[in-house]
């Protein structure tokens, strides 16, 4: 709000003293020391480096070097226009090269905020680049310079993927938000991900159309932060229950010849503050209906670098497990300091006590073992028998950072795989 807003709202006006102190944090606010540190933290917090005058930013600057073994080195450009150029459109665009494949990949976007107060977005996207199936959707799961330094296997099981799509969110109320998605994706395979088709041979590659929706369900107390093409959800002390359903369909495409139903669900729950902590619980299962080639299928995230990934599992490899009925989740525990903050050493460092386990179960249907259109690799198995992994942390080391143990409790790998791995993170609680 203007100044001239406050002069109203203020039940009394501002002393001599208070004057004081808001024309110094004005000035403070004006001097190059503080406009470059704004700048810096900006920049690492967005990924983007903003120019207000042009209202264009370009990122992320954290992909702009990448090392991966199917790309070699790869170098990416992109931008992303802000505010200041429109508050009703935001273009946001990639270009890459790797120079060991020596092919050019690219990303551009269009969104539409037709509402922003209460959520009305369009957007339609194109994109033509490698992707990591099977890994999570935490902030290190794709190529970044982080990943890079601290990957156990630098990217050799990545697919090529060309996406079309337009999505429209909705908001029907505050406590109900609406996705609706249509998307139509070729999909490339590589030496180590390869499409065996069951009478022999190898298939280059093979398209999908999709019809998708996404239904979120939350309590009236949750917390938003609405920006200006991005709203994000804060905090609330209920559960949240997300609802999905896709339909794949035949047509548009030759290639395109399967048709497949896929459901699913998944709860979320911030737990509240007890006296021994708080924790986080998130919990997702599904169901295929229909033969599918098993890039489709419910590929359990694996996580193949020493980054933390909420959502993935730190012992498991890419492709290592599939399902197309399934049930996973984990449940994370914050204690809160309970024994370390009694330590008189460790009491001012303000270290918390993290405790972890992760669960995965699943089957696999006939309709997508021998009788699937794309066989599945050697490889990758099923989970008849749970999958576990458990570990404990340490976290707000320096108000920022984590590192988590985690051990492999089933399925333990005898062949030199991992039963045991540490993962480093970010972390903020408040």
């Amino acid at each position: 709000q203007d100044e001239e807003y406050w002069q109203k709202a203020r039940p009394y006006p501002l002393s001599e003293r208070e004057q004081g102190i808001y024309t110094m944090v004005d000035d403070f606010k004006e001097t190059t020391v503080f406009k470059t540190g704004f700048d810096i933290a900006n920049t690492f917090i967005t990924g983007y480096y903003e120019r207000k005058d042009i209202g264009v930013g370009f990122g992320r600057w954290a992909r702009t070097f990448v090392y991966n073994e199917t790309e070699g080195f790869r170098i990416q450009a992109g931008f992303r226009t802000m505010k200041e150029f429109s508050q009703l459109v935001r273009f946001t665009g990639t270009l890459a090269y790797g120079f060991r494949d020596k092919t050019p990949k690219w990303s551009f976007s269009t969104e539409f905020q037709l509402n922003r107060e209460k959520t009305r977005k369009l957007t339609f996207a194109v994109k033509k680049d490698f992707e990591q199936l099977g890994s999570g959707t935490g902030v290190f799961s794709t190529q970044n310079m982080f990943s890079s330094i601290l990957a156990r296997e630098h990217g050799n099981m990545q697919s090529m993927l060309r996406k079309f799509s337009a999505e429209y969110d909705h908001e029907w109320c505050r406590m109900v938000n609406q996705n609706v998605k249509w998307q139509t994706t070729r999909m490339w395979s590589n030496p180590l991900v390869q499409f065996n088709l069951p009478g022999g041979g190898i298939l280059d590659s093979f398209t999908t159309n999709e019809l998708s929706t996404r239904i979120r369900l939350s309590a009236s107390d949750e917390r938003v932060n609405r920006g200006f093409f991005k709203k994000t959800y804060l905090f609330s002390k209920y559960p949240v229950l997300t609802l999905d359903l896709l339909y794949g369909f035949k047509g548009i495409t030759r290639d395109n010849n399967y048709e497949y139903w896929r459901a699913g669900a998944t709860i979320e729950w911030k737990v509240p503050s007890t006296a021994i902590g708080f924790g986080k619980l998130y919990v997702n299962g599904g169901a295929i209906f229909g033969s599918v080639p098993y890039p489709l299928l419910k590929l359990h995230e694996g996580n193949q670098t020493f980054f933390m990934d909420k959502t993935a599992f730190s012992c498991m490899n890419y492709y290592e497990f599939a399902s197309d009925r399934w049930i996973s989740g984990y449940y994370e525990h914050n204690f809160n300091g309970l024994v370390l903050g009694k330590i008189p050493l460790l009491k001012k460092l303000d270290l918390r006590e993290l405790a972890t386990v992760r669960v995965a179960w699943g089957t696999l249907t006939e309709a997508n073992r021998e009788n699937a259109p794309i066989l599945l690799n050697d490889n990758t198995g099923s989970l008849e028998l749970p999958y576990v992994e458990a570990g404990v942390g340490i976290g707000n080391i320096l108000r920022l950072l984590r590192v988590d143990a985690f051990w492999r409790l089933t399925h333990r790998r005898e062949d030199g795989g991992k039963n045991f791995t540490l993962n480093i993170g970010f972390d903020l609680e408040f």
